[in-house]
């Protein structure tokens, strides 16, 4: 997701990590930029997959509440749609251990479906259920779509200055700069 390497703004030579790397379509284009990528991911077939097409990156095994790297060594954090499948409570750990493993002056960026908050959730829902659209409706109750307005309270509160944009009917990004005020 091209927004997401455009909202990081990487420097060549910078250290990042993805949380839900998968088969790291997105960590390869930081690598293409220069940048020193890892990736954690709770699938063995997608490392697998992974390890075949960037066989540069430091991949390894895990997942985003425990990822297996050292603290405050990364530039900058990504992830794209994997926060989803997790929990509204897990989604709040993944932001802590996103926070865990930048840098003082680090950045993150998310990209995935969510709403902006719960009346945007309510409206979404509504107007599914209006219009028939059934199979969307019993996604939006199958999944942990994020509540940004959360997401974006958690950061600030941890010194963040956080901007977020929504993408899409769906999808949104949130951009995040650890002690940035």
């Amino acid at each position: 997701m091209e927004e997401i390497v455009t909202a990081i703004e990487p420097i060549s030579g910078e250290s990042g990590v993805e949380l839900g790397v998968g088969t790291g379509n997105l960590a390869g284009r930081f690598l293409a930029r220069g940048c020193v990528m890892a990736g954690v991911d709770q699938s063995t077939q997608m490392l697998r997959r992974c390890r075949r097409k960037f066989p540069e990156l430091d991949i390894k095994l895990g997942n985003l509440l425990t990822a297996p790297f050292f603290s405050g060594i990364f530039d900058f954090a990504v992830s794209s749609y994997a926060l989803h499948h997790l929990s509204p409570d897990q989604q709040l750990i993944a932001l802590r251990e996103m926070d865990r493993l930048l840098k003082p002056k680090g950045r993150l960026a998310i990209a995935d479906v969510m709403f902006v908050d719960a009346a945007h959730r309510k409206a979404h829902e509504a107007t599914l259920s209006a219009t028939g659209c059934h199979a969307a409706q019993a996604t939006i109750e199958q999944h942990h779509f994020a509540d940004r307005t959360v997401l974006v309270t958690w950061l600030i509160n941890r010194g963040y200055q956080v901007e977020a944009y929504q993408l899409s009917t769906w999808t949104h990004l949130m951009f995040a700069r650890k002690g940035a005020l």
